[in-house]
């Protein structure tokens, strides 16, 4: 017996290795049984076996079946030729779908950059690469922390006493003197102005959970991980492919 249907997120066999095989198995003279639930002439794709079948020149007889719809009203004591009690009867057909994963959404790979690199390094790479982010590994390629391309702009911070004041990448800054303060501060290393800790999921992270996440707790990117290793990233932006896909 050869098992060859259909479950949603499983691998399965094609149409058209199902008709070669039972042909082939056929043509050795063995006697070929499919075997199909309900009605094998609704949704079960019999008319595309049977014409193959024909043109092989290989007999074949088609058993009806019964359509689940007719048994369980048949069950349920539901006469549906009986004008009285029924006046409509419908069918809907559903398949359940498996949920979407971190790893059916992410990108990969994720590029990295290292702790020790520069800040100059990191903004050249964002650019070349059009990120928003760059994980930060140490150098055995383990996740120590996060870049994001908001992290070079100026943030606002007031002092009482001292008013409003600026800083970029944890450096005092003046916006008159933005240009002065980039060329001290891109010497800087990764290490010493990266996010700690990082919220990051594992591969098999609902989709549904992540997007939650997202928007309540203001999370815009998940490392994706495998137990302990990165292997991609998933930012809001790629929640656009859930409109494409």
């Amino acid at each position: 017996m050869t098992y060859v249907g259909k479950l949603p997120g499983a691998e399965s066999a094609q149409q058209v290795q199902i008709i070669a095989s039972m042909i082939e198995r056929a043509q050795a003279g063995k006697s070929v049984v499919r075997l199909k639930g309900d009605d094998p002439l609704v949704f079960r794709r019999s008319g595309e076996e049977a014409l193959a079948l024909a043109v092989a020149d290989v007999p074949f007889e088609v058993v009806l079946g019964i359509k689940s719809a007719i048994a369980a009203s048949a069950y349920a004591g539901i006469p549906l030729t009986d004008s009285a009690p029924l006046r409509c009867h419908r069918i809907y057909w559903h398949t359940e779908e498996p949920d979407m994963q971190a790893k059916d959404l992410m990108t990969v790979p994720a590029i990295t950059i290292n702790a020790e690199a520069t800040i100059e390094d990191a903004a050249r790479l964002l650019l070349e690469r059009n990120l928003s982010c760059l994980p930060v590994v140490d150098d055995q390629g383990r996740l120590v922390g996060m870049l994001t391309h908001s992290d070079f702009g100026l943030h606002h911070k007031f002092m009482p006493l001292a008013g409003n004041l600026y800083t970029l990448m944890d450096s005092w800054a003046n916006p008159d003197q933005l240009e002065e303060v980039s060329r001290e501060v891109k010497s800087k290393k990764v290490r010493d102005v990266m996010k700690q800790p990082v919220t990051t999921v594992q591969e098999d992270a609902p989709i549904a959970e992540m997007a939650r996440l997202m928007a309540t707790k203001d999370i815009h990117r998940f490392p994706v991980m495998c137990d302990d290793e990165l292997v991609g990233i998933v930012t809001r932006h790629d929640l656009l492919k859930l409109l494409v896909n």
